[in-house]
């Protein structure tokens, strides 16, 4: 009412399929699960704080657009792909910098008696997109996400030198990912993993 930017974490000791609907529903920050883990919790208070930031800045909002508008559809025309990593990064807001890129896949399907959750399902790809940064964050130059209907495309850009870490925190993320989708009973969720590739177009390949 006093217009006060406000988010809201559930901390919960419950796995139920109605509590985590409802609070999804209601666009909650984060649904936290008994018992709290210190860097969970941190992870999702420093999300929101950045969130908050980045809401008050037009600016910020505008590079969203046009990250969000190379990977859906820029990333796939010709004359965008012949364009050098600085005009790229320049044109959309990207941090592209020489190394690999890496396509992710992370594909939620649910079973016929929960298609109630499927107009949430947004939120849920929210927290696998929150659940990458954390784990893959530290150790790329940039992370650009595209949302389809009951999946999230990913694109890592990191240096070679971290291909073997990279790597290592996939499993990570199958589980991370699985106990955001446990929330809802009738929930599953697959994780496909690209071939790393020393330029671009070799993603843009992978990606078809």
């Amino acid at each position: 009412q006093r217009g006060y930017p406000c988010r809201f974490v559930v901390i919960s000791g419950y796995r139920q399929f109605d509590y985590a609907y409802n609070a999804l529903k209601y666009d909650v920050a984060d649904y936290l699960l008994k018992p709290i883990d210190a860097i969970e919790l941190n992870s999702a208070l420093k999300k929101i704080s950045e969130d908050l930031r980045a809401n008050g800045a037009s600016s910020q909002d505008d590079t969203g657009m046009l990250r969000s508008f190379f990977m859906k559809k820029a990333f796939y025309d010709t004359e965008t792909s012949d364009l050098s990593m600085e005009s790229l990064n320049g044109t959309y807001g990207l941090n592209f910098r020489p190394g690999l890129f890496r396509f992710l896949l992370v594909k939620i399907d649910y079973t016929d008696d929960i298609k109630i959750i499927y107009e949430n399902l947004s939120s849920l790809q929210k927290k696998v997109e929150e659940t990458i940064d954390r784990i893959f964050g530290p150790l790329c130059h940039d992370i650009l996400y595209d949302r389809k209907t009951d999946r999230v495309e990913v694109l890592l850009n990191y240096e070679e030198e971290k291909d073997r870490e990279i790597r290592q925190n996939m499993p990570a993320l199958l589980l991370q990912a699985k106990n955001v989708t446990d929330l809802f009973l009738g929930l599953y969720v697959t994780v496909g993993i690209g071939n790393e590739y020393p330029d671009l177009a070799g993603a843009i390949c992978s990606r078809d």
